[in-house]
């Protein structure tokens, strides 16, 4: 029985640290974003007039954000599962 346990605490520690590296990866790429729109937003004050830009690269930027927005939220919320189910074994463990 012992063996079950801990083959189950190695299994949800294992999908914790993976769920650290993806919210990690999320969170590493929704700032890239979040630096170019406001690249972005400088050019628009500063080069008014001469910056050209389409509206479908814009939407597109928009919308992938909006998903990985989405993505980030299901990633937190799945570590907070883990995260609970971790706790029923004692303290989480540190990483």
């Amino acid at each position: 029985m012992m063996k079950r346990k801990d083959e189950a605490y190695d299994q949800l520690v294992r999908e914790y640290k993976e769920v650290l590296a993806d919210i990690d990866a999320s969170n590493t790429e929704l700032k890239t974003i979040g630096q170019d729109f406001i690249e972005f937003g400088k050019d628009i004050i500063n080069k008014r007039g001469t910056l050209s830009f389409d509206k479908e690269s814009i939407d597109s930027d928009v919308s992938r954000v909006m998903a990985l927005i989405r993505k980030h939220d299901e990633l937190i919320g799945k570590r907070r599962e883990l995260e609970r189910k971790l706790d029923e074994f004692g303290p989480l463990p540190k990483l």
